[in-house]
């Protein structure tokens, strides 16, 4: 009985070292995942404003052709008032 303690005894130091070097493992694993994750973020921020500009650029670009287009239509119907007159 006593070889079975003696042999566990002996172990407790190998074990205590590998949950150790585990612990640590999962330690840097989980800080790796928030750097990634803190990546993440940063470029779906960039992604999502660079969304956004171009979009308001869109925008501005439909307002700019509305307004043609309104002032188009405006020279088209006075030309057509007066080829009726």
């Amino acid at each position: 009985m006593n070889e079975i303690w003696l042999s566990i005894v002996a172990q407790l130091p190998v074990v205590g070292v590998f949950a150790y070097f585990m612990l640590m493992q999962q330690q840097r694993f989980y800080e790796h995942l928030a750097r990634q994750e803190n990546l993440w973020r940063e470029f779906i921020k960039a992604e999502r404003e660079a969304l956004v500009a171009a979009l308001e650029s869109v925008t501005q670009e439909m307002r700019e052709v509305r307004e043609e287009v309104r002032r188009h239509d405006q020279r088209i119907s006075s030309l057509l008032e007066r080829r009726n007159e």
